[in-house]
């Protein structure tokens, strides 16, 4: 089962946006389009547009604004669906999205079943935040094909 709090898509912040909480109280998961820092093993960390980052519950928030404003889709959610709360997806630690547009699509559909009373609405959540982590998945663990080269 699953429960979302909250879900958004595109959300713009000021520069000095700032988001710190100790200890986080559910899941959160957050996609960057603009660039970031993030609270990393005990410093700030810069990354770029297109990142991701998925917070346990218990685990210290930390990430703002690192330019002229911040814009990212993010949802705060319960779950103890083991394709999350198992997965092998890093946890506090941010990574590049592969496929961002993927994604944004896959997050304005979960806004879309989150704010409409749909008959199948949490199967339809379950599903859509399923081929979501997948997706991340495959961008945390991406490995880079590189030709074969041959020496003579």
């Amino acid at each position: 089962m699953t429960h979302i709090y909250y879900v958004e898509c595109n959300m713009t912040h000021a520069s000095n946006f700032v988001i710190d909480v100790p200890v986080g109280l559910n899941w959160l998961l957050v996609i960057t389009k603009t660039p970031a820092l993030f609270w990393v093993d005990g410093e700030l960390k810069e990354c770029p547009a297109h990142s991701a980052i998925l917070y346990r519950p218990q685990l210290k928030v930390y990430y703002q604004a690192c330019g002229s404003h911040f814009i990212n889709d993010w949802k705060r959610f319960e779950t103890n669906e083991p394709f999350i709360t198992d997965s092998s997806l890093p946890c506090g630690v941010p990574f590049s999205v592969s496929d961002p547009d993927y994604c944004q699509k896959l997050f304005e559909l979960l806004a879309m079943e989150h704010n409409y009373n749909r008959d199948y609405k949490k199967f339809s959540i379950v599903c859509l935040l399923r081929t979501l982590f997948n997706k991340l998945l495959e961008s945390a663990f991406m490995i880079i094909s590189r030709p074969s080269i041959t020496i003579y």
